[in-house]
């Protein structure tokens, strides 16, 4: 959470799949509407003295010109103008400020994937300091991650070599009791440094994975 105040709302379910920028939890919004209207007060009345400002200035400077008013006179009309328009943009950032304070009341997946247990409940004071609210998994596509040993390694660069785009290998899946996911995966990416422990080369290949058979955290 990005502002602070109390959870009015959940919007999913444990385990729902979710879509990117769906809202997911609301904090309540009187205090932030409040602040809302506030600043376009103050506003308001920062362009109204503004306005008057600029008319004393105008005014002081036609009078400067037939010599009826001193030249400290018209420097500190014109003073009193630049410091009004100054309020004026300060008024204004203000208002930006809580008009985003109050869209931060609404917080929204940052991803598509499936949602996981959050352990808030409504009515609880929640804010930056809060953590993690829920924990959200991209399943489609799903990126699998293992090693290949480094005589797997040169055989596959050999392959690249001889004309296979490294987009073209095909990866294939075994699930813990041996079966074959039928869904064929790419190689998305490769580390550019072996593990010199194991002697091995991290790879990632990312899988279709449209109804969800892969879970995130799963063994192959």
């Amino acid at each position: 959470a990005r502002v602070t105040g109390f959870l009015q709302e959940r919007l999913f379910n444990e385990g729902d799949v979710v879509e990117a920028g769906q809202p997911l939890f609301i904090i309540e919004k009187v205090n932030f509407e409040a602040r809302v209207r506030e600043a376009e007060a103050n506003l308001a009345k920062a362009e109204a003295q503004s306005v008057n400002a600029k008319s004393q200035y105008e005014r002081t400077k036609t009078l400067y010109k037939t010599k009826d008013v001193s030249a400290a006179k018209l420097d500190e009309t014109l003073a009193a103008y630049d410091t009004a328009k100054a309020a004026v943009s300060q008024t204004k950032a203000n208002l930006d400020l809580a008009k985003k304070d109050l869209e931060y009341t609404i917080i929204k997946s940052p991803m598509s994937g499936k949602i996981g247990e959050s352990k808030l409940s409504v009515g609880e004071l929640i804010g930056p300091d809060s953590g993690v609210l829920a924990t959200i998994v991209k399943i489609n596509p799903i990126d699998a991650v293992f090693s290949v040993s480094e005589n797997e390694m040169l055989s596959l660069n050999k392959q690249v070599r001889s004309g296979t785009s490294m987009n073209d290998v095909k990866v294939r899946f075994y699930t813990a009791d041996g079966e074959e996911y039928p869904e064929k995966g790419r190689l998305s990416f490769v580390d550019n440094r072996l593990d010199e422990a194991m002697n091995t080369l991290k790879i990632k290949a990312s899988f279709p994975n449209p109804n969800g058979q892969l879970i995130s955290g799963q063994y192959g």
